[in-house]
């Protein structure tokens, strides 16, 4: 339940634990930015060191490293087989990675889109049998 505190969480261990319960409440936001379009392999090499060549980092290819000096989580997710790349970072670093984006592809057109979260992708999954 999406409601339950790490309080209430607490309380029903504690009912059903003999001894010492501890709960400690570790939430907290992430930024989820996804950079696609035709200028994508020349916007991010303008702020990572990372070589993002195809045969280092294949679709569905996930790594960390610094990014506009961020410490980001990216995931390469093509989208109809164009290269797309998920970045992830702390929520309180959101705005500045997305500006700091903005500001590298200017020259190349970079713009926001807004998603609604309805339209979020997710992974496919399939089963056999």
């Amino acid at each position: 339940d999406s409601d339950e505190t790490a309080g209430d969480i607490g309380a029903e261990l504690a009912s059903r634990c003999t001894g010492f319960v501890s709960v400690i409440d570790l939430t907290h936001g992430r930024a989820l930015v996804r950079l696609r379009g035709p200028a994508v392999r020349t916007v991010l090499p303008r702020l990572t060191a990372f070589d993002l060549d195809d045969r280092l980092v294949p679709n569905g290819a996930a790594w960390r490293t610094s990014l506009a000096s961020l410490v980001v989580d990216l995931v390469r997710d093509d989208v109809d087989s164009h290269p797309s790349y998920l970045l992830h970072c702390e929520r309180s670093s959101g705005r500045y990675l997305v500006d700091t984006i903005l500001a590298a592809g200017a020259d190349v057109g970079a713009t926001l889109l807004a998603q609604p979260r309805s339209t979020w992708r997710t992974p496919s999954t399939s089963t056999t049998g």
